[in-house]
């Protein structure tokens, strides 16, 4: 079973960057994430990410685990 942040990062690798908070998540909608991990990325500061480690850092310590 792969981790949270090892499921995170295999939806957050198929979005064109740089990429705002509401267009991760709807790409990871239409990727089918799991409810659980759109949950996460609700959490996710309004912003401009330029890669999905930005977007890992920018997330709740315990999100981004």
């Amino acid at each position: 079973m792969p981790s949270p942040r090892g499921e995170l990062l295999r939806f957050l690798y198929h979005i064109s960057y740089p990429a705002t908070r509401e267009e991760i998540y709807r790409r990871c909608v239409e990727q089918g994430a799991p409810s659980a991990l759109l949950d996460r990325l609700h959490r996710l500061p309004d912003g401009v990410y330029v890669e999905p480690d930005t977007v890992l850092q920018a997330l709740p310590r315990e999100c981004a685990e």
